[in-house]
């Protein structure tokens, strides 16, 4: 699981970021790796059957948890609202409206076109 873990985040810091989500990834990244230690420490403590050690590794997961949980929010946040903006200030924009009563006039015209009903109609009206 964690190599699972470590193939997926390789991919994720291989695409572009900015320099802020780098910083939160980079955070979130050192909390995913603490917590990836707290967690091999308490698989240590179970196999050695260390009850004093596996209430010590539980205690650490749940704040290391917490932590990794907290940072990877601001990523997230950080994320969508970047993506938030860059979809309200895309220059093409005002430009899908246009587009699209265009593809729905040609399509309506085509098909208005490949009804026989309708093209008799039209030859009778002219």
């Amino acid at each position: 699981m964690c190599s699972r873990a470590n193939d997926y985040w390789k991919k994720y810091t291989e695409l572009p970021q900015e320099a802020n989500e780098k910083q939160l990834a980079d955070t979130s990244n050192t909390r995913r790796l603490a917590l990836q230690k707290v967690i091999d420490s308490g698989y240590e403590a179970v196999r050695a059957n260390d009850q004093a050690r596996i209430i010590e590794t539980a205690k650490a997961m749940q704040v290391a948890y917490g932590e990794l949980s907290t940072a990877n929010e601001a990523l997230r946040k950080f994320q969508f609202d970047g993506a938030s903006q860059r979809a309200t200030t895309l220059p093409s924009q005002p430009h899908s409206a246009t587009f699209r009563m265009l593809s729905l006039t040609a399509i309506l015209d085509v098909s208005g076109g490949a009804n026989p009903t309708l093209n008799k109609r039209r030859r009778w009206v002219e």
